[in-house]
């Protein structure tokens, strides 16, 4: 009966603000213990006039923000609603949800939750209303927390000036401020990136092979594999955890090595990560057939070069695939994965992709090629020791 009374009085509140506010305020003084989760419910409803009048009675008690940001009370969308609502009303409601995590130690879940949901909100508020909060934690003594408010601020601002800050002092930090930039593709942030690659800390060090992978840089995949084959077992679990996260089908053959690890860690990390490759090469699978060819296959000493046509079967015709880049190509020298190559696009009347490696030839001269793209899958194999190979090498 109470949130019915409450409702009515919020809906008819344009009519008689005053004698409305007067009831709702002696609603609260007679059972302020029942007011907010009644209040909720009114509130969760469409927007009436009387609302923020609500929102104002609640922003007086001051364990309510607390309370609204428990996901055991509260869902996500109705903690960001709420938030909302007393934004407008005190525009230093981020700020103070802010205070509240900066005395958490974390010792127990519920801590936990509660400042994992403060941050999902703060991630879906409006920069403007955020940012002073974050820019408070960034400066707290929890490196936990810090961590968290650094890679907000890092979306926010997308400035590789952030990342590359010298005065941070804790390793996780520093790997979020890296995790902010990804998606970038600008030469401060390739400079980001590659300082990062470079880092003796696993993290900041795959996060920054990370941002280089995204945005198409060659580099990324040699320092991949170099770091997957360090003497710390942190860098190997970091490199396991890297190749499943960007889903690249070359490092299976990778994580298959680091599946028998001697640390738990790594090979944890690597089953996992091969599970995840697995499932995205069975999608690119469902999404189609690639016709591969080759035009030619050179071999000269360890200067590998490889002409070949990657077609679709398109109108009941076969279709060149443009766009292509090395992400999406795989290359076997014999039974091994080449680790670093080239890829360049010759665009004329019969287009063909180059492929260039410098590695011994195999025993067996054997060179394969696969590609796993969006619309299929398809591979080819042939030998380098004659320069035209395939069916058709007039294509």
């Amino acid at each position: 009966m109470r949130t019915d009374l409450l409702r009515t009085l919020a809906t008819n509140f344009g009519s008689n603000s005053v004698l409305a506010a007067k009831a709702i305020r002696e609603i609260y003084v007679l059972d302020s213990g029942t007011f907010a989760a009644a209040a909720a419910e009114v509130l969760q409803g469409p927007e009436l006039a009387g609302s923020q009048f609500l929102v104002a009675i609640l922003l007086a008690e001051p364990e309510w923000l607390r309370a609204v940001c428990d996901p055991e009370k509260y869902t996500l969308d109705q903690s960001l609603d709420l938030v909302r609502r007393a934004n407008k009303l005190d525009p230093q409601t981020g700020l103070k949800l802010a205070e509240m995590l900066v005395p958490l130690g974390f010792s127990t879940d519920a801590e936990a939750r509660f400042a994992s949901r403060v941050f999902a909100v703060l991630k879906r508020s409006p920069p403007s209303t955020v940012l002073p909060a974050l820019r408070r934690l960034s400066k707290c003594p929890n490196a936990r927390l810090r961590s968290k408010a650094v890679l907000l601020m890092g979306h926010i601002y997308q400035n590789p000036n952030f990342a590359l800050s010298e005065g941070e002092r804790d390793p996780r930090v520093s790997a979020n401020a890296v995790e902010s930039l990804w998606g970038l593709a600008t030469p401060a942030a390739r400079e980001a990136f590659l300082k990062a690659s470079r880092d003796q800390n696993h993290r900041i060090a795959a996060n920054g092979i990370v941002g280089l992978y995204q945005m198409g840089d060659e580099s990324a995949v040699p320092l991949l594999f170099r770091l997957s084959k360090s003497e710390v077992s942190l860098s190997r679990a970091a490199a396991a955890w890297a190749m499943g996260y960007v889903e690249d089908p070359r490092f299976l053959p990778g994580l298959t090595r680091l599946m028998e690890d001697a640390d738990p860690v790594t090979r944890q990390r690597a089953f996992r990560a091969a599970a995840q490759l697995r499932q995205r090469t069975t999608e690119l699978r469902d999404g189609g057939v690639l016709r591969v060819q080759f035009r030619e296959i050179e071999c000269r000493g360890s200067a590998h070069t490889i002409r070949v046509h990657i077609g679709v079967h398109l109108n009941q015709e076969d279709q060149f695939v443009k766009g292509l880049d090395a992400r999406q190509f795989v290359i076997w020298n014999g039974p091994d994965v080449v680790e670093e190559f080239s890829l360049s696009l010759s665009d004329g009347a019969a287009p063909y992709y180059e492929i260039t490696y410098q590695n011994p030839p195999s025993p067996t001269h054997l060179v394969k090629v696969q590609v796993y793209a969006a619309v299929g899958v398809g591979e080819e194999s042939g030998t380098a020791t004659s320069l035209s190979a395939g069916p058709d090498a007039s294509l």
